[in-house]
């Protein structure tokens, strides 16, 4: 009887909370004298799992830029959501344009603000980008980055 009342309100608390189809999306602005903008969607595909979808451009020709989802607003430089490996690299290629489209073991935004940041990559490490003290990444080595908000919301 527990078992199915807990179950019941854990359901409620979900389906309340963040449904398997909630949807954002970021419009990617260029930062610190960078050219990279770009766009980026992210889906909740489950209670901890999110497909992510992020497409940049104005990237110089065959880079690796590293990006990734951030707790907080694009200025605060909040901690990466996740493990910072699991997110792929973008690979910048002739035209400057790089995707990358991916579903992690994170659960998905359910309140406060967060940002779709991609960093410069460290080079000497790998395609990985250096991260400072609190695990983010340096604020310089971000090229571009945008807030996200719940789909069919106003920018």
């Amino acid at each position: 009887m527990l078992k199915g009342i807990a179950a019941a309100l854990f359901s409620a608390t979900y389906l309340f909370g963040v449904t398997s189809d909630a949807r954002w999306s970021a419009t990617l602005q260029p930062q610190n004298g960078s050219k990279v903008s770009g766009t980026a969607t992210v889906e909740a595909k489950g209670a901890d799992s999110t497909r992510f979808s992020v497409s940049v451009r104005g990237a110089p020709t065959n880079t690796t830029l590293n990006w990734h989802l951030h707790n907080g607003k694009c200025a605060e430089a909040g901690s990466i959501v996740g493990e910072q490996t699991s997110y792929p690299e973008l690979k910048a290629g002739a035209g400057g344009t790089a995707e990358s489209m991916v579903t992690l073991p994170v659960a998905p935004p359910s309140s406060g603000a967060f940002s779709i940041q991609v960093h410069r990559s460290a080079e000497g490490s790998g395609g990985g980008a250096k991260s400072d003290d609190a695990g983010a990444m340096g604020s310089k080595a971000l090229v571009s980055c945008g807030e996200l908000k719940p789909l069919g919301t106003n920018p």
